[in-house]
C-alpha cells in the first residue's frame, strides 16, 4: 500500500479542513461541514500542533495549484477519434445550470468525470482494454454488476452503486483516480495490487448509471474532485490551466470530440432506448419490409447543427435524401427519416450511403457509412 503521511487524527482532520478552506477563498463555494468551527476549535490544543499545521499548510498550498509531477496516461486503450470518443468533460458549474472547462456545454450538471465512450455494444462484448492512468495502488474494487442500460435495469440500486463495477487508485501526492462501469467480470486487480501506468485493469462496460458503453473516470485529491483538464478543483478555472494529461493525450482528446455516436437502419419506428440495447440496427432484410428508416444517434446536439441523410438504392438511384436541421439544443438526440414500402415493394439488393452531421457555426462536420440489404 500506499505510504500515508504520519500525522495524528487531530492534525489529518485539521489538513482536510484547511484544504477545503483554500479551495473556498478561490472560489467562493463553501465546502465546510455545519460544524466546522467547534472543531476546530476543539482539535487545535496546542502550540505544537498549530506550528505543525503551518508547514502542512504550506506544503498543501503548492499541492493545490502544482500538479506538473503528476501526469495521466489515456485510460482507454483506443485510438482517440477513430475508435473511441470524448463525450463529456467535467461540469465546472457549481449550480444547477452546466459548463466544461472551456467554457461550452459539453457536459450535464453535478457531472464530476470524464467520459471516454466506444461505438457500441458490439465493440464492449470484444473487449476494449481500460487502463491505469498512472503508477499506483489499487485501493477499490467492484465487480459483479450487470452490463445493462441503467433506463431498464429496474433492479439495481442505481444511487448505491452509480459507478458500477470500478476500480479505484491511489497515486503519488495524495491522488486518486476512479474507473467507472466496468464490464462484469473483467476486472483484472485486487485491493492492495500496485499497478504501472498502462496495466489493464478490467474493459469498458455498460454497469451501473449509464445508458452506452463507456469508461467514466475521475481524479480526486483530499476527497474533492479536481478537472484533469485544469488541473484544479472542478469549480476553480484559474488560468493558465496545468493539465494533469499528458500533452499528447491532451492533443488527442481535442480531435475526438464526438457528436454523431452511431448510424442504423430498420424496418420499424425505432425509439432511444431500443437503439440503445442495439437492436435497431439491421442490415440485411431476408423479407420485404414495410418500411425503412435510417436513425442516427447523437450527442451534445446545438441549435442551428444539421444531419443529412444520402442513401443510393441498387440502381444507383436516391432512395432516401433528406436534410434535418436541430432547433434546439440537447445533450442527447436521435433521429430518423424513413420510406414506406412501395406497391411493388422495394427494389431487391444492395443499398448504401452517408449520414453527415454539420455545425455551421464552427465548420464541425463528421460523417458514417451506412448499408443494407434487401432480398
Amino acid at each position: 500500500m500506499l505510504k500515508e503521511k504520519k500525522y495524528d487524527k487531530k492534525i489529518y482532520f485539521l489538513y482536510s479542513l484547511f484544504y477545503r478552506i483554500m479551495i473556498a477563498l478561490e472560489t467562493g463555494i463553501n465546502f465546510l461541514p455545519s460544524t466546522f468551527y467547534f472543531k476546530l476549535l476543539k482539535q487545535v490544543v496546542s502550540l505544537k500542533k498549530v506550528f505543525i499545521l503551518i508547514v502542512i499548510l504550506f506544503q498543501l498550498s503548492t499541492q493545490i495549484t502544482d500538479g506538473q509531477e503528476f501526469k495521466l496516461q489515456l485510460p482507454v486503450k483506443c485510438d482517440m477519434g477513430n475508435d473511441c470518443w470524448l463525450i463529456n468533460y467535467v461540469d465546472n458549474d457549481p449550480t444547477e445550470n452546466w459548463q466544461d472547462f472551456s467554457g461550452g456545454k459539453r457536459t450535464y450538471d453535478g457531472h464530476k468525470g470524464t467520459d471516454i465512450a466506444i461505438q457500441n455494444l458490439q465493440k464492449m462484448k470484444k473487449g476494449v482494454d481500460v487502463l491505469a492512468a498512472a503508477d499506483g495502488t489499487v485501493i477499490t474494487v467492484r465487480d459483479g454488476i450487470l452490463d445493462m442500460n441503467s433506463l431498464l435495469n429496474k433492479v439495481l440500486d442505481l444511487e448505491k452503486f452509480a459507478c458500477g463495477n470500478r476500480v479505484a487508485i491511489a497515486h503519488q501526492d495524495g491522488w486518486i483516480t476512479d474507473y467507472c462501469h466496468l464490464k462484469k467480470g473483467s476486472v483484472m486487480v485486487k485491493k492492495g495490487n500496485i499497478v504501472k501506468a498502462g496495466q489493464k485493469i478490467g474493459t469498458v462496460g455498460l454497469s451501473g448509471l449509464t445508458e452506452f458503453p463507456h469508461l467514466h473516470f475521475c481524479v480526486m485529491k483530499q476527497d474533492i474532485f479536481f478537472d484533469p483538464f485544469t488541473g484544479q478543483h472542478r469549480y476553480l478555472k484559474k488560468k493558465p490551466f496545468s493539465p494533469l494529461w499528458q500533452a499528447v493525450i491532451m492533443d488527442s482528446f481535442q480531435k475526438s470530440l464526438k457528436i454523431l455516436l452511431n448510424v442504423g437502419v430498420g424496418s420499424e419506428i425505432p425509439d432511444w432506448t431500443t437503439i440503445k440495447k442495439n437492436q435497431y440496427g439491421s442490415t440485411s432484410f431476408d423479407v420485404q419490409p414495410s418500411m425503412i428508416l435510417a436513425w442516427a444517434d447523437l450527442v451534445h446536439v446545438k441549435k442551428n447543427d444539421s444531419l443529412e441523410f444520402h442513401i443510393l438504392g441498387p440502381d444507383e438511384k436516391l432512395f432516401l435524401d433528406n436534410k434535418i436541421k436541430i432547433n434546439k439544443a440537447n445533450v442527447k438526440k436521435y433521429l430518423y427519416i424513413g420510406k414506406k414500402r412501395p406497391a411493388g415493394g422495394f427494389m431487391k439488393g444492395f443499398y448504401k450511403g452517408v449520414i453527415k452531421f454539420t455545425r455551421p457555426s464552427s465548420g464541425i462536420t463528421d460523417q458514417q457509412p451506412i448499408k443494407f440489404t434487401i432480398h
